[in-house]
């Protein structure tokens, strides 16, 4: 049986509209460079039926999902980002993960770059994520599991004191090239 993210584990564009510094709808070709961003809760920015959106040289601390795309969404590139969830490394050092996962500390549960029903292509290269629940999380709630996650590339990226998975197709892969990445 597919695991299938509880709907309140995720971001949806219409329940986090006021939640986000950036929200993207119906949008193609949009750059977002240079920024530093810290306290953003839950997300900087979220993309909902939106291509070719480039991400890149952003500083970022604190936040469950800096970046999140929801459904009708390709095309993608995360480069050159520096994002760092727990500024105070409690969530590496001083908390059990049971608590992050499950309990009390679940909100921390999230990836600099995740996603809900990510159509194809995702470049997600030269990032540095550190003191963080997850990295990369793709999820998929359809049962047409095929449809999603397809065409994507991790590679050159630093993770450093991952709480749970640096990278994390959730549901469904296809095609997704991991490489040149440090651990």
């Amino acid at each position: 049986m597919r695991h299938q993210p509880a709907r309140e584990d995720l971001p949806r564009p219409a329940g986090y509209a006021g939640l986000c510094l950036f929200k993207i709808k119906d949008t193609e070709g949009v750059t977002i460079r240079n920024l530093s961003v810290q306290g953003c809760w839950p997300s900087f920015l979220i993309a909902e039926n939106s291509q070719h959106i480039r991400i890149e040289k952003l500083h970022v601390e604190d936040g469950r999902y800096p970046i999140f795309a929801g459904p009708g969404c390709s095309d993608f590139t995360v480069d050159n980002n520096y994002w760092k969830q727990d500024p105070t490394q409690a969530i590496w050092q001083d908390i059990d993960w049971l608590y992050t996962h499950h309990t009390q500390y679940a909100y921390m549960n999230g990836g600099f770059f995740g996603s809900l029903n990510f159509t194809t292509g995702l470049i997600f290269s030269n990032n540095e994520i550190e003191y963080a629940f997850n990295g990369l999380r793709m999820a998929i709630d359809s049962d047409d599991a095929s449809a999603f996650n397809r065409n994507v590339q991790v590679y050159s990226n630093r993770f450093s004191y991952i709480r749970d998975n640096a990278i994390e197709p959730e549901g469904h892969a296809l095609n997704w090239h991991m490489y040149h990445n440090r651990f």
